[in-house]
């Protein structure tokens, strides 16, 4: 018989989970974590520790461009760079950049306190041991019945189990005589001196009505999860945000070098346009106010070249700051991505839909109200009475020494039990209704800001397809505008090259040179206005996916605390391929830019600026080609790159 009763203690124990760790647990863990919710998403965490620094030696905050080499920079690249180089993202604010509030340190943090509340249905050990000698004066009183004995020597010790179930009970399993062992010196009886005691207690504790039921009792431990989630997608809308300016950067950066070559290629036609007002003065075909004109306008190019230049290299700063670079490594920033110059169709309501669906506002929205659906199931229970259900068995024994009391035990020959049910409930319920009340205001509210959110994201995505539209059409207009500027630049040049002889009182080289300064500063500002609106339009479109919420899949970028794991998620959903039943593109797929403008072609001149191991992964491109009929080409558009007042007839001498 004792040897049942110790198996059957053994078992009670497995089924209690109270081993460390177990597929009980396991399973039960997985049951708590996915009941009654959407599919939950792993979050895959970063456990290295941080990114080596920036540099082993003392960082250079400083380098001549001139003494610097030129690397070539992808955007792609970039991204994936500012990404890899650390948790804490950075953004862009009034100060300049700076660190994001929310971190992958954030997101590690909160997916710990959804395993910290998984722990309060772990089982838990408890073990007693006391020992206490009693020494009374003299007539003090023992006990009803026994004689008065003034020394006594008790031993108390025991240990057990206790178990949170998932319903709402608990369940204990403790061997807890009290006191385990007596001793009176004196003596009373024959078999009273000394006494051994043993005793195993079973009790169950179950509600009925408050506080019972699964749901309600695994509600904080799936709000903690919807947290953890909650993090993830704010951490990823700051890498969309981080991602967006080092795009705007970087187009910035592009921008500005093609402005200063603007400035630069037009400086040697001042110096030539210097040089022959200097030798028609020197002819006495001219006074030296045209001479000094001309000088007045070359200083002006020079100045604003200079102008440029810092431009650039604040511009260099700002990319490298985001990226995660030193400020000086020896290297000179060129972007090699080619900018897009094309129109593409987009279709608006697939856009939308693309937004409500992965945009963090929104996604974060829905997960409040999730947590604010959890509250309220909580709360509704908070309005019942109280009623729980006891049972208690307890196995005594008794004997001169343990062995003894353990046997007599185990006999079950004298065993203690209790069963019933205790009721309470506090009159009016004015607390749990109160309570109830807010939490339904606060669930109506989340609803009404999940409204909101869908609302500003449409808003978001008119101001950037109006942005897209308008910014575009300047830019063909500063296109058109640079063309007619090169033919008049080139007209006006060889007409001041070759002058009409001064005749009736007409000096036509003074007015050819007018004519030339004119077309000079207009060449130079269409130039640079066409590169800016350029970089604008393609910034432009950097930012559409951004609010979309698609930005870390248009440029194939996977990073380890993405919440749904955008890239394998949407691969087929979003961009998919042409159908085998038609073959033709779905209208997500004309969404996408030309050949060449999504994936930056390598720069063969340039060498790439040397990268850093990083903890982020890369992902292929995806390569889909939209029709030809999904874009509208622009005729006579030549790239930036090409347009080149150098391409000019050369110069003759007066």
């Amino acid at each position: 018989m004792p040897r049942i009763w110790h198996v059957l203690t053994f078992v009670l124990l497995a089924l209690a989970g109270c081993t460390w760790d177990n597929a009980l647990r396991r399973k039960r863990d997985a049951a708590l974590l996915s009941r009654d919710d959407p599919p939950r998403y792993e979050l895959l965490s970063n456990d290295a520790g941080p990114p080596p620094p920036l540099v082993t030696d003392a960082i250079r905050i400083y380098g001549n461009p001139a003494e610097n080499q030129d690397g070539g920079l992808e955007l792609h690249a970039a991204m994936v760079e500012g990404l890899k180089n650390s948790r804490i993202v950075r953004l862009v604010d009034s100060t300049g950049v700076s660190a994001a509030p929310i971190t992958g340190y954030d997101v590690d943090a909160n997916r710990a306190r959804v395993n910290q509340a998984l722990a309060a249905f772990d089982t838990t050990f408890n073990a007693t041991f006391l020992t206490t000698r009693y020494r009374q004066p003299p007539d003090a009183i023992f006990g009803p019945g026994l004689a008065i004995p003034t020394l006594r020597d008790q031993m108390t010790y025991g240990a057990g189990f206790t178990k949170p179930l998932i319903t709402g009970g608990q369940a204990t399993l403790f061997y807890d005589p009290s006191p385990s062992y007596l001793f009176l010196p004196l003596g009373n009886g024959a078999n009273f001196n000394p006494l051994q005691i043993a005793a195993t207690t079973m009790a169950f504790n179950q509600p009925l009505l408050r506080g019972a039921g699964i749901d309600v009792n695994s509600a904080p431990i799936q709000i903690a999860q919807i947290t953890a989630e909650q993090s993830a997608w704010d951490f990823k809308k700051e890498v969309l945000l981080t991602c967006r300016y080092i795009s705007d950067a970087y187009w910035e950066l592009h921008a500005a070098r093609v402005a200063l070559k603007a400035v630069g290629e037009v400086l040697p036609l001042l110096e030539e346009a210097h040089d022959l007002q200097q030798k028609a003065f020197e002819a006495g075909r001219s006074i030296y106010a045209d001479v000094a004109k001309a000088q007045s306008q070359l200083y002006t190019y020079r100045q604003q070249r200079a102008a440029l230049l810092s431009r650039v290299m604040a511009a260099e700063l700002r990319l490298r700051n985001l990226m995660g670079l030193p400020p000086a490594d020896g290297w000179n920033l060129i972007p090699t991505t080619k900018p897009d110059i094309l129109l593409g169709e987009i279709d608006t309501n697939l856009a939308l839909d693309d937004a409500l669906a992965n945009q963090p506002d929104i996604v974060r929205q829905r997960l409040n109200i999730a947590i604010r659906q959890k509250q309220l199931l909580v709360a509704q229970n908070g309005l019942l009475p109280q009623l729980d259900f006891n049972a208690l068995y307890r196995m005594n024994g008794i004997g001169d020494n343990l062995g003894s009391a353990l046997n007599q035990m185990y006999t079950n020959a004298y065993a203690d039990w209790q069963m019933g049910a205790t009721f309470s409930v506090p009159l009016g319920r004015r607390q749990a209704q109160a309570n109830l009340r807010a939490t339904e205001l606060l669930f109506a509210r989340e609803r009404a800001m999940f409204e909101q959110a869908r609302f500003t994201t449409a808003q978001q995505l008119a101001d950037v397809f109006r942005q897209i539209r308008l910014d575009y059409e300047q830019y063909q207009e500063a296109s058109q505008r640079l063309k007619s500027a090169d033919e008049w630049l080139s007209g006006t040049r060889l007409r001041y090259q070759h002058p009409l002889p001064v005749g009736d009182g007409q000096n036509w080289l003074f007015q050819f040179l007018n004519d030339y300064l004119l077309a000079v500063r207009a060449r130079t500002d269409a130039a640079i206005d066409t590169a800016t609106l350029l970089a604008s339009y393609n910034a432009d479109l950097v930012r559409l996916e951004q609010v979309k919420g698609t930005l870390l899949y248009r440029y194939g970028i996977d990073f380890a605390y993405d919440p749904c794991k955008q890239v394998k998620t949407f691969e087929k959903a979003l961009y998919n391929q042409p159908t085998e039943a038609t073959g033709t593109p779905t209208p997500a797929e004309q969404m996408l830019p030309p050949p060449g403008a999504g994936n930056p072609p390598a720069a063969e001149e340039l060498p790439g600026v040397p990268a850093r191991d990083m903890a982020f992964e890369q992902q292929p491109r995806i390569e889909s080609r939209p029709p030809a009929e999904s874009r509208l080409p622009v005729e006579d558009v030549p790239p930036l790159e090409e347009t080149s007042v150098l391409r000019l007839p050369p110069a003759d001498d007066p």
